[in-house]
């Protein structure tokens, strides 16, 4: 699968200073691209390379994120935007998704599953007959790198999530080659209960704080 780097962002207080500083020194032709949800944005092209594009928050909440990157890190490279030449995608039902990532943080290679069998889900997978009742062998899903984001951590990288963020972060933290976990707010170790510890930072990698 081809990756092809399309654009870097880059975050700035106005286009008009991103334009000038970034068009002087490297040249291009600039198009403007239009407005999207909480930015205005425009991109310089080249006859050969990727592209930079600009990115000025407008106000409101949906600017937040992009309010946040400039005030906590100043005008500077916001994300990459890679093209692929095709994606491959597997349809699974979404607790099948999640045992399947569980099993792959527990060392477990595959396990069997009612849910899909008969139907276009399982082609391609071994079927079986268990006390009567039809079963798909589901693969263990692991990955090079996880990105997870929680709540609170602690210097060690001890996690604990809020809400909702508790249903795939902590599954996917323990099924990666290298976790990194993104926290709203970092304290002293101790400052987590331990009954509270909802990912053990044995699991972590690289710990960051949310900008």
């Amino acid at each position: 699968m081809p990756v092809v780097l399309d654009h870097l962002a880059i975050g700035t207080p106005a286009l008009t200073d991103g334009w000038e500083l970034f068009g002087g020194v490297l040249g291009g032709t600039w198009a403007y691209g239009g407005d999207s949800p909480g930015f205005w944005w425009g991109q310089l092209s080249f006859a050969a390379g990727p592209k930079i594009e600009l990115m000025t928050p407008t106000g409101g909440p949906d600017a937040a994120f992009l309010e946040r990157f400039l005030a906590s890190r100043g005008a500077g490279p916001h994300h990459l935007n890679f093209l692929v030449s095709d994606i491959e995608a597997t349809l699974l039902p979404q607790g099948t998704f999640a045992e399947a990532i569980r099993a792959g943080g527990a060392g477990i290679a595959a396990f069997f599953t009612p849910v899909g069998a008969g139907t276009a889900l399982a082609e391609g997978k071994e079927e079986r007959v268990i006390d009567g009742v039809p079963y798909v062998l589901e693969p263990a899903i692991r990955a090079d790198v996880a990105l997870v984001f929680a709540a609170r951590a602690d210097t060690l990288g001890n996690l604990w999530y809020r809400r909702t963020a508790r249903n795939f972060n902590p599954l996917m933290a323990t099924a990666a080659r290298v976790t990194i976990a993104e926290a709203s707010e970092v304290v002293p170790v101790g400052g987590i209960e331990p009954e509270s510890v909802m990912t053990p930072h044995l699991y972590i990698d690289e710990l960051v704080v949310q900008a």
